[in-house]
């Protein structure tokens, strides 16, 4: 969307090194964020300022509309790396935010007669 290209365009331009990687681990594209970039950001959130930083990015990732499932996978699978490797308090963050990831059990979305999101 316009936002988005918008939003890419202010990080790529003037974002930090965090925010550059949280756009393209968290980016709606058809691939996923590689193994090396996700250490990063769970080694990230060792650090306070850089922790509120992902996990505000991890949380606007899951609350996407249905369309953006690939962003809500990719929050999903960040959230899962970030949990066993990163800093333990995303542990509780991740039970603060239990009802959000319980409501994505009901989530699904079609593309055409693909189910893309089946919870």
């Amino acid at each position: 969307s316009l936002k988005d290209a918008a939003e890419r365009a202010r990080v790529t331009a003037r974002g930090t090194e965090v925010e550059k990687r949280l756009l393209e681990a968290l980016s709606g594209e058809n691939w996923g964020a590689s193994s090396s970039l996700m250490n990063q950001i769970a080694n990230d959130t060792y650090d306070y300022e850089k922790y509120g930083v992902v996990m505000k990015a991890l949380w606007s990732a899951l609350d996407n509309q249905a369309s953006n499932w690939r962003k809500v996978f990719k929050g999903l699978s960040l959230l899962e790396h970030i949990i066993k490797n990163g800093n333990e308090r995303s542990v509780e963050d991740a039970r603060d935010h239990m009802h959000k990831i319980r409501s994505l059990t009901d989530f699904n979305f079609y593309e055409g007669t693909i189910d893309r999101g089946n919870g």
